[in-house]
C-alpha cells in the first residue's frame, strides 16, 4: 500500500466514523418520538403474565447482534433508498392506527421501524447479517389475544372428548363441563395462550441457535407452535382428572396454575432434548466465518484498524428517512389538539316506540354487558304483545385507548359473573337493509336464559367484524369527521328453542337500524 492510499484512508476514517455515528443515532429517533407506543408495550409486560417475557426480548436481541460484531465490521455499509418505501408504509399505518387507537398495530409498526431503519441507513448486507435478532424484536409486541376464543374452543373440545374416552359420565354446554364430582369451566386462563406465546418466542430462539439448516429450523419451529396447543389440551384433561379422582381437593386452586407451568416446562425440556439429536455443528461454520474475518497476515495496522472502509451514503436518503420518521408523530399531535378533541354525543335518548314495539319500564333481567370507557349507555325494554326485547346502546362519542368499541376487554359476561355464555356464533339477519349478520350468544343464569344479538355501528355502517369495525372508524374520522362508535346489544328470554326470538329480533333490528343512521 503506498503512502497516498494510507493518507487518504486516515482522512476518510473520521468522516466514516462521523457518518456512522449519525446513522446510528437516527436509530434512537423512533424510540424518542414514539415513546408513548413503546411505553404502552412496557405497561402490558408489567401487568400481564402472558407478555412478561417482553422485558427479555431486547436484551437477547442486542446480545445476538453483539455476537455478530466481527462479521458486521467486514460488511459494506450503504444507504438503501428502497427502505424509504417500507419506512413510509410503517409510518402511514402507525398513523392510521393512532387515529382509531389500535394499540397492537401501532406497536407492530413502531417495532417494524427498527429493522427498516437499519435497512435504510446501513444497507442490506448489514441487515441480512443480523436479520434474526431484528425480527426477534417483534416478540416485544403483546399480540395473540384474538386467538384466545379459538384456543378455548379447542381446549374444551379436546378435554370433553378425552373424558368421554375414559367412560366417566360428563354433561357439557359450550365450554362448561359437569362431572359427577364437580363442575369445570374452560375460561381464558385455560386457553394456553401464555404457554403458546412463550413457546413460540423460546422455540424461535432455540431453532436459530441450534440449527443452521433452514429446513430443520422451520420444521422444529412449527412443532413449537403445534405441540403446545395439543399439550395444553392434555394439561386441561389431566387437571380435570386430578380434580375428579381427588374429589375436587386438588387442582382446583393455585395448584391449578402450578401444575400448568410444571407441565409446560416438561414439554419444553422434551422438545429441546429431541432437537439436540438433530442439532447442526455450528462450530465449523463459526470457524469458517472467523477465518474470513481475520486480517491478512502482516497487514499494516493502519489498514486493519478500521476494517470496513466500504461506506457509501446518500445524504438525501438519510434526510428523507429522518423526515419520514418525524412526520407521523407530528400529524398525530396535530390531530390531538384541543380543537379536534371536542366530543358531543349525538345519541341522547331512545324513542318511545319502534313501530309496534312500545317502551316499558319493567326490566327483563339483571344482566348487563361490560363495555369499558363508554361515555353514554342507554338501556331500555320494548314490548310488543307478549314479547319483550331488551336494548343496550354503548356509545363512544370519541374513541381513545382503553375507551374504544372494538376491544377485547368489552364482554357480554365476566368470568366471575353468575351468568354463563354457552354459545358464541354469527347468524344472518334477513330483510334488514344495512345489517347482514349479527353476533349471537346464549347466556344462562340460575333461573333465566337469554339470547343476545350484538353488532358494531360506526360511520353509518354496521358490522360484526373487528377489522372492518376499525377500518370504518378510520373512514368515519377521515372522510366524515365522525369519530363516534356505538355497540348495539339486543336480548330476549327463551325457553328451549330460539327460532321465534330470532324472528322478533330480526323484525326489531329492521326498525332500529334506520334510527341509528338518522341519529348521527
Amino acid at each position: 500500500m503506498n503512502n497516498s492510499t494510507l493518507s487518504n484512508q486516515y482522512e476518510a476514517e473520521p468522516n466514516i466514523r462521523r457518518r456512522l455515528l449519525i446513522n446510528s443515532s437516527l436509530l434512537a429517533v423512533p424510540l424518542l418520538l414514539y415513546w408513548q407506543t413503546a411505553w404502552s408495550m412496557v405497561e402490558i409486560w408489567w401487568r400481564s403474565e402472558t407478555f412478561a417475557h417482553g422485558f427479555l426480548i431486547l436484551p437477547i436481541a442486542l446480545y445476538l447482534i453483539w455476537q455478530k460484531r466481527d462479521r458486521l465490521s467486514q460488511q459494506p455499509i450503504n444507504t438503501n433508498g428502497y427502505g424509504l418505501i417500507l419506512l413510509a408504509f410503517c409510518g402511514l399505518f402507525w398513523f392510521f392506527a393512532n387515529l382509531v387507537d389500535i394499540a397492537v398495530i401501532q406497536q407492530l409498526m413502531f417495532t417494524a421501524m427498527i429493522p427498516v431503519a437499519v435497512l435504510t441507513l446501513f444497507g442490506w448486507s448489514i441487515t441480512r447479517t443480523i436479520l434474526f435478532p431484528l425480527c426477534f424484536l417483534f416478540f416485544m409486541v403483546p399480540f395473540g389475544e384474538r386467538l384466545i376464543p379459538s384456543l378455548i374452543e379447542f381446549t374444551a373440545f379436546f378435554t370433553i372428548r378425552s373424558i368421554q374416552l375414559t367412560g366417566i359420565p360428563i354433561y357439557w354446554e359450550g365450554n362448561h363441563l359437569s362431572l359427577p364430582t364437580g363442575n369445570w369451566s374452560v375460561v381464558e386462563a385455560c386457553s394456553g395462550i401464555r404457554y403458546l406465546i412463550a413457546s413460540i418466542a423460546l422455540g424461535s430462539l432455540y431453532c436459530y441457535i441450534t440449527f443452521t439448516s433452514r429446513l430443520k429450523r422451520w420444521v422444529f419451529f412449527s412443532l413449537f407452535i403445534i405441540v403446545p396447543i395439543i399439550a395444553n389440551g392434555i394439561r386441561a384433561f389431566m387437571i380435570v382428572m386430578i380434580g375428579h379422582f381427588s374429589s375436587m381437593k386438588l387442582a382446583t386452586g393455585v395448584d391449578h396454575i402450578i401444575y400448568g407451568w410444571v407441565f409446560f416446562g416438561i414439554v419444553m425440556f422434551v422438545m429441546f432434548y429431541i432437537g439436540s439429536f438433530w442439532a447442526d455443528d455450528v462450530r465449523s461454520k463459526k470457524e469458517a466465518n472467523e477465518a474470513i474475518d481475520e486480517p491478512i497476515e502482516n497487514q499494516p495496522i493502519s489498514e486493519s484498524r478500521f476494517p470496513n472502509n466500504d461506506y457509501h451514503a446518500s445524504m438525501p436518503v438519510v434526510v428523507v428517512a429522518l423526515a419520514l420518521i418525524l412526520v407521523w408523530p407530528a400529524m398525530a399531535y396535530q390531530d390531538q389538539t384541543p380543537e379536534s378533541t371536542e366530543t358531543v354525543s349525538k345519541i341522547i335518548e331512545l324513542p318511545s316506540n319502534f313501530g309496534p314495539w312500545q317502551l316499558e319500564q319493567q326490566p327483563i333481567s339483571d344482566w348487563r354487558p361490560i363495555y369499558s370507557g363508554a361515555s353514554v349507555e342507554l338501556q331500555a325494554v320494548y314490548r310488543n304483545g307478549d314479547q319483550r326485547i331488551g336494548l343496550f346502546l354503548e356509545h363512544y362519542p370519541r374513541q381513545s385507548q382503553d375507551a374504544e368499541l372494538v376491544n377485547s376487554q368489552n364482554l357480554l359476561v365476566e368470568e366471575l359473573s353468575n351468568w354463563r355464555q354457552v354459545e358464541d356464533t354469527t347468524v344472518a339477519v334477513p330483510n334488514t337493509d344495512g345489517l347482514a349478520t349479527v353476533k349471537q350468544a346464549r347466556l344462562h343464569s340460575s333461573n333465566t336464559n337469554l339470547i343476545v344479538w350484538s353488532w358494531y355501528h360506526l360511520a353509518g355502517k354496521n358490522t360484526v367484524n373487528d377489522y372492518l369495525g376499525k377500518l370504518y372508524g378510520v373512514y368515519g374520522k377521515l372522510q366524515k369527521g365522525d369519530e363516534s362508535a356505538t355497540g348495539v346489544i339486543l336480548f330476549m328470554e327463551y325457553d328451549d328453542t330460539v327460532e321465534q326470538q330470532q324472528q322478533n329480533l330480526s323484525a326489531f333490528s329492521a326498525l332500529l337500524v334506520p334510527w341509528l343512521g338518522d341519529s348521527k
